[in-house]
């Protein structure tokens, strides 16, 4: 049974036609406010996801330039490699070369 059919149970005067255009028309027009609503609140969000990558972006442009340095002596390769060791690592690397230089040569 169809809501108008129900409708007309209650009010049998109810023309079909002319009921059944405003139920759809209340319906339309939910739908359309719904829609109206949830695209502000969608704006809303896409603004905070374009804030956040705006902030992201610009400490990380903040934190290049304040560390030039570092970068440009590790993409030039003149960061030595005990420096990017952990310190168990280095002082390893350093027994094992004191060890190599105390070996007398053949």
């Amino acid at each position: 049974m169809t809501a108008i059919a129900y409708l007309r149970t209650l009010l049998p005067s109810l023309p079909l036609e002319l009921s059944t255009i405003l139920l759809l028309t209340f319906f339309y027009l939910l739908t359309n406010y719904g829609i109206s609503e949830s695209a502000g609140v969608a704006k809303v969000i896409f603004l905070m996801h374009i804030a956040t990558l705006s902030f992201l972006c610009l400490f990380g442009v903040l934190f290049m330039l304040s560390n030039m340095d570092q970068l440009w002596e590790v993409r030039l390769g003149e960061e030595r490699s005990d420096k990017l060791q952990t310190p168990p690592q280095a002082a390893k690397t350093a027994r094992a070369h004191t060890l190599v230089q105390d070996v007398p040569p053949p």
